[in-house]
């Protein structure tokens, strides 16, 4: 049967579904937003009183993925989404509730420019590395900027020296090391990129060639990605999955009740951290693991300072 929670779900479902009507079906990211927020200001925020909400807004993300970031096409999503943020804003001050409210605006990724592609399986193939574009014997899992291989033999050897030739590949991590060093000479370790899940750890991940040249509305930020041919890519077409700072790095603006202003973050943070922050706000502080982010005391509490941060460069060569 139904749990408690997911009844209660299905009923705002219902109520939702018999007084605005069905969302606006893909791909239409614009009326969805519109939609979903529409519902927002007169449902939920006035009838539900939610203590946490989060908005999704999509436009951005598609705009910039089929055109580019600063493209025409971005440039009138980041409009609306300021639009709709604006009017969210003003129901709550409606409703009497800014001055108790904390606002946080962040983004998951960056984006970089698609500058070129690789048929980087087509290349395992050919060295004789993989058997088949379907054979399992190794698995690779393609995240466009970064790729995850998963081996049946277990002896990443072999591929990991081929990939240190390849010219499209930028950084390559191996399961096993430790310390900042793979498991293969001239390899980095999965700790660095908090990738030692175990069981379903790859064997070996990698992040393909980036670089600062400019999109072609002036914005710095390209890379390569995996795709079924090698060469030049033409468009504004964007995308992220690597390690390019470009898209690492992203948005984080909060202000409202409880945030220190003004106050600029310099210490590196994720959104990892938005969580734990947003629970402290409440008073609620949990018992965070590595990778499972900090509170920004430096944020949200009048005596609170960034921690210390420490810098190192870890260089690592083939063994050729």
């Amino acid at each position: 049967g139904l749990r408690q929670g997911e009844q209660w779900n299905l009923e705002i479902s219902d109520v939702i579904l018999a007084r605005y009507g069905a969302p606006p079906p893909d791909p239409d990211d614009l009326g969805q937003m519109q939609w979903t927020d529409h519902v927002l200001r007169e449902y939920v925020l006035p009838e539900l009183r939610p203590d946490v909400l989060i908005d999704w807004l999509g436009p951005l993300d598609s705009s910039q993925h089929a055109h580019g970031v600063n493209s025409p096409e971005a440039k009138d999503a980041l409009l609306r989404i300021d639009e709709t943020i604006a009017q969210t804003i003003s129901k709550i001050r409606e409703l009497g509730r800014l001055d108790r409210t904390t606002i946080v605006v962040t983004s998951d990724h960056g984006f970089a420019h698609h500058r070129e592609s690789v048929d980087l399986v087509g290349k395992l193939i050919a060295m004789g590395l993989k058997a088949d574009r379907t054979s399992t014997d190794l698995v690779v899992a393609n995240q466009s900027q970064s790729l995850l291989f998963y081996q049946s033999s277990r002896n990443p050897e072999p591929l990991v020296r081929f990939l240190q030739r390849e010219p499209s590949v930028e950084a390559i991590f191996t399961r096993g090391g430790s310390g900042g060093r793979g498991s293969v000479t001239g390899t980095f370790s999965f700790d660095l990129i908090g990738a030692s899940h175990e069981p379903r750890a790859a064997d070996v991940i990698l992040s393909l060639a980036w670089n600062s040249d400019r999109n072609p509305h002036g914005v710095p930020g390209a890379h390569t990605v995996n795709g079924a041919k090698t060469g030049p890519l033409a468009g504004g077409a964007s995308g992220h999955g690597g390690l390019n700072p470009w898209v690492v790095r992203n948005t984080f603006v909060a202000w409202g009740a409880g945030v220190r202003a003004p106050v600029r973050i310099d210490a590196p943070m994720s959104l990892a951290d938005v969580a734990p922050t947003v629970l402290a706000l409440f008073d609620i502080r949990a018992t965070l693991g590595r990778g499972r982010g900090r509170v920004l005391d430096e944020l949200i509490s009048p005596s609170g300072s960034a921690p210390r941060v420490t810098r190192r460069t870890l260089e690592t060569r083939d063994a050729d």
